[in-house]
């Protein structure tokens, strides 16, 4: 791997992170109205978006005929984390926590499939 490739991979990471902290944050404080869950969100984002980001950077240059069992079986497993972290954070029951953790990750993810393509092209 070249440095134009890890540096491609770093850009990668860190704008996906960003528009997912926003967008995940922004759709938080219009469920709940409270501030302190986009800290929360802050938080849960920083553990698992670019641990995901960069497996399935990493898996899809080896393996690429493994990137969507991968990508599937990482944001199932985000979602459980994160929900995990939203009920203890949040005072959530397990039930709330993942719906909370799905719709969050689920907007996430469609949103950045519909940006991300437009953004590629500019840069």
């Amino acid at each position: 791997m070249d440095n134009s490739a890890l540096i491609s991979l770093l850009f990668s990471v860190l704008t996906a992170l960003l528009a997912t902290v926003l967008l995940e944050g922004l759709m938080m404080l219009v469920l709940f109205r409270n501030r302190r869950f986009i800290y929360y969100i802050l938080l849960c984002n920083l553990l698992t978006n670019p641990a995901i980001n960069i497996i399935i950077f990493v898996v899809s240059y080896f393996f690429p005929g493994a990137y969507y069992p991968v990508l599937t079986s990482l944001e199932i497993a985000v979602i459980i984390i994160e929900a995990g972290i939203l009920k203890l954070l949040c005072e959530f029951n397990a039930k709330k926590s993942l719906l909370v953790s799905f719709v969050l990750n689920t907007f996430s993810y469609s949103v950045g499939l519909l940006l991300f393509p437009i953004l590629k092209s500019l840069i």
